[in-house]
């Protein structure tokens, strides 16, 4: 036997209104009935817990959403500009044009509150010829497409009603009002709060509206548009299903879902690992930079200290006296280029050094400098 709404309070504590109760029962049965063709008479037992559970997410869902509000983009066009308006040509007025109805084609339905708010917000708002981009609602218009305002806004016979004023050189609307009022009508460019769960959506308030545009709608197509893409829409309804899908593996093919969550598990895992090793590849590159700038310095102090014993070696070697070697001579020869450089330096040393200590002439009647004096003069060179 099918559940009725009399079963629901055994199954779920969700369900308090008729509506959700009666929502519960449509679900659970059509999910037990499906799940007893695929899987026979015989499964009954599982069919039936199956079938619970996505009925009980379904209201847990509606519960949710009923309770919350939404901002979104929107478009509402109205057929045609109406049998009830005026043109006044001579002021270029047409007169109790309808900008919004409470009752849309795609079935939203404009709570009372939110016509009187639509009435502040209209009046004297601008009337642009076509929607912008219906990608970017808010995208600045051109003055180009400007063709009027809307003045005198006010409620009548249920609907947002005001007189479209046209602007001097746009006289082709009152044109198109007279000969083919039901070729174009008005439709608001808004951001309304809407009530998410409520069927139809009602719309609750305004954020803002930011034109009326003049549009071309036949009378049977729908004519309002979220801001929502495509595939912003594949994945809510994604979504909100989610626990049908599921559901439906577990009792149907619960092999697939096992794959399904390893896969997912180890997708994750492998991504923790990969993380995990670029943090220590990038903290072990800091190490090493570090660990580089010590070896540099430490081969530079090396270098010096090698240097500095093949200089005093070399300085040994030649027998050069040590008033003769000084700080300076040493640093000379720390900086050479190379070791040739070094000992080109120590050879010329050495030639003072040993003409100073051979007085072999005179210049002028004066001996040659003696290697004390000659010692002086290299210091006072330096």
């Amino acid at each position: 036997m099918p559940w009725t709404t009399a079963d629901v309070a055994s199954k779920t504590k969700a369900a308090k209104t008729k509506a959700q109760k009666e929502r519960w029962v449509s679900v659970a049965n059509s999910a037990l009935a499906s799940c007893i063709k695929e899987r026979g008479a015989s499964a009954r037992g599982r069919c039936e817990g199956y079938a619970i559970r996505v009925a009980n997410a379904a209201v847990r869902r509606g519960v949710a959403e009923s309770k919350m509000d939404d901002f979104i983009e929107v478009t509402e066009a109205l057929s045609g500009i109406g049998p009830d308006t005026r043109i006044d040509r001579e002021n270029r007025v047409i007169h109790n044009v309808a900008a919004l109805s409470p009752n849309s084609e795609n079935e939203r339905f404009y709570e009372p509150s939110a016509m009187s708010q639509a009435v502040g917000l209209l009046e004297g708002k601008k009337v642009f010829c076509d929607h912008p981009d219906l990608r970017d609602l808010s995208k600045t218009r051109s003055v180009r497409d400007l063709i009027g305002r809307l003045r005198a806004v006010n409620i009548a016979a249920s609907k947002v009603r005001a007189d479209f004023h046209v602007l001097k050189g746009q006289e082709w609307v009152m044109d198109l009002a007279e000969s083919d009022p039901d070729a174009a009508g008005l439709s608001i460019n808004a951001r309304v709060l809407a009530r998410r769960g409520s069927d139809p959506l009602k719309i609750v308030g305004f954020d803002k509206i930011r034109s009326c545009d003049l549009v071309t709608e036949p009378a049977t197509t729908k004519s309002i548009f979220e801001s929502k893409t495509p595939t912003e829409d594949i994945v809510d309804v994604l979504k909100d299903s989610v626990d049908d899908i599921i559901g439906l593996l577990e009792n149907q093919r619960a092999d697939v879902l096992e794959a399904i969550r390893e896969e997912v598990k180890t997708d994750m895992d492998e991504k923790a690992v990969i993380a995990g090793l670029t943090t220590e590849r990038d903290g072990l590159k800091v190490e090493v930079d570090e660990l580089q700038t010590k070896m540099d310095a430490l081969e530079a102090e090396k270098n010096k200290d090698t240097r500095l014993s093949m200089v005093e070696q070399k300085i040994k070697d030649a027998k050069l006296a040590d008033g003769i070697v000084s700080d300076f001579f040493k640093e000379q020869l720390l900086e050479a280029e190379d070791e040739k450089a070094i000992d080109a330096l120590i050879a010329d040393r050495v030639k003072l050094a040993t003409a100073g200590n051979t007085p072999t002439s005179t210049v002028g009647g004066e001996p040659e400098l003696t290697s004390e004096q000659l010692v002086e003069a290299i210091r006072g060179s330096e």
